[in-house]
């Protein structure tokens, strides 16, 4: 019976674990960031709200980026190149807000008690006076705001971009741009254009007689096109700061580059009239643009100002002069500094109406590759006193000369004619045929010229 149920227990299969049933999966809930509200910009400086906290390294990277200089040439407070100045300073000026209008420190009141209109101190600065800026910076600048953040900035951006020599002018007048202990940005700006423009007190009627003269300008700055442009553009700026306009602004260009040298711009710009007499229509700002890119061209082309063929021979001759007139200066410094005197190529020296001091009397002199003795009775000869190539030793008498009565009376008179009609410069006598030569050829092209436009009309 023991056996039997041994062997039913060994049979009976194994016993088999539970499965284990996973814990069900609890899902936590999703956290998300907060949505912040992003500001719309143009620039950082803008994206900024509020005061800036110059204790972090954004707030100082901004101030040091804002009162860098506008430009890497330093200003010097001179009316050719206030145009490009104030047009770096309006880029800064819009980068960093300061020209928004009714919120830039830049955009000034009329009234500053009730804002309600404003005006860009860059393109009004002849119009508004410098007594509204004091009272205007007055109302913030001794502050905790933004503002006088902005005009500190402005101010030492000013500073950064001008030279020494624009400094001398504008130093004279810090109690104009001062307010307290403060630096006002606005105000220092006034003071430099003033300083810059084309009198310290341009007036309205001052400009328009330049923009009258502008073929008189042109001369001045050496034919230069884009001198003379901006030059205008500053004019018209200028009127326009004051709050005025020019109507004939496009006649007196054409007038201004009458006046040019160079004949094939002024082909060029006369094509433009009579194109613009026809009826094209050209803005003021299309014709200085067309006159730039002509100027550069020929000058990229090296026919700037290049003569013509009659201009040319003129040239040539006047070359021919210089070398000549040259030649003989070269020739007088290296007489100066041999201690002799210059003589002319094939003339006789002067010594050679001369009798020798007593200790030279026996020796020889060269001249022209040869030896020369003083022949007189005293050193053995018999030719009474004169130069010969024999030695007086060996003197026959032959160069003998009888004084005869002419020279026995006025020897001084004779030799001073023989002198003078042997020692002429032959090359003053051809400078003297070249400018002849000169004056000659300008007379056929002037000639020329009033024939040509005679035919014109």
């Amino acid at each position: 019976m023991a056996d039997e149920s041994a062997s039913e227990e060994e049979a009976a299969p194994p016993a088999v674990p539970p499965v284990p049933v996973p814990a069900p999966v609890v899902q936590s809930p999703v956290v998300q960031a907060p949505v912040q509200n992003s500001v719309f910009a143009l620039t950082p400086a803008t994206a900024v709200g509020g005061i800036i906290d110059y204790g972090t390294t954004q707030g100082r990277k901004m101030y040091a980026a804002a009162t860098a200089k506008l430009s890497e040439d330093l200003y010097d407070c001179n009316a050719e190149d206030l145009y490009a100045f104030l047009k770096a300073l309006r880029e800064r000026a819009r980068e960093y807000g300061w020209e928004t209008p009714g919120v830039g420190i830049m955009s000034i009141p009329d009234d500053p008690v009730n804002p309600v209109d404003f005006k860009s101190l860059i393109d009004n600065h002849g119009e508004i006076e410098i007594d509204r800026i004091r009272t205007f910076e007055d109302s913030y600048i001794q502050g905790q705001s933004r503002s006088a953040q902005d005009a500190a900035m402005l101010y030492r951006c000013l500073m950064n971009s001008i030279s020494k020599e624009g400094k001398r002018k504008i130093l004279v007048w810090e109690d104009q741009y001062q307010i307290g202990p403060y630096g006002s940005g606005n105000l220092l700006l006034k003071i430099i254009v003033r300083e810059s423009h084309l009198d310290t007190n341009a007036t309205s009627a001052s400009i328009r007689k330049k923009l009258t003269n502008l073929d008189r300008y042109l001369p001045t700055i050496g034919q230069d096109i884009t001198k003379f442009n901006t030059y205008v553009k500053l004019l018209v700026d200028g009127l326009r700061s004051r709050g005025e306009v020019t109507s004939d602004l496009l006649i007196n260009l054409f007038k201004g580059y009458s006046a040019c040298s160079d004949r094939e711009f002024i082909e060029y710009m006369k094509r433009k009239e009579d194109s613009f007499e026809e009826g094209a229509v050209i803005t003021p700002d299309q014709l200085m643009k067309y006159a730039d890119e002509k100027y550069k061209t020929l000058l990229q082309k090296g026919t700037w100002n290049a003569p013509d063929a009659n201009e040319e021979k003129i040239l040539a001759l006047q070359i021919e002069i210089n070398k000549l007139k040259k030649s003989g200066n070269t020739k007088k410094q290296k007489t100066k500094k041999s201690g002799k005197k210059s003589e002319p190529k094939g003339s006789k020296p002067s010594w050679f109406s001369q009798r020798p001091i007593d200790s030279e009397l026996h020796k020889p002199k060269e001249w022209n590759g040869r030896k020369w003795y003083y022949c007189h009775k005293d050193t053995g000869g018999q030719c009474d006193g004169v130069w010969r190539q024999h030695t007086p030793s060996a003197c026959k008498g032959k160069a003998y000369k009888f004084p005869s009565k002419q020279n026995s009376e006025k020897p001084e008179k004779n030799n001073r004619k023989r002198k003078d009609g042997k020692e002429k410069n032959t090359n003053h006598k051809r400078a003297l045929k070249l400018q002849k030569g000169i004056k000659a050829a300008a007379a056929m092209i002037e000639s020329s010229d009033e024939m040509s436009s005679s035919d014109e009309i």
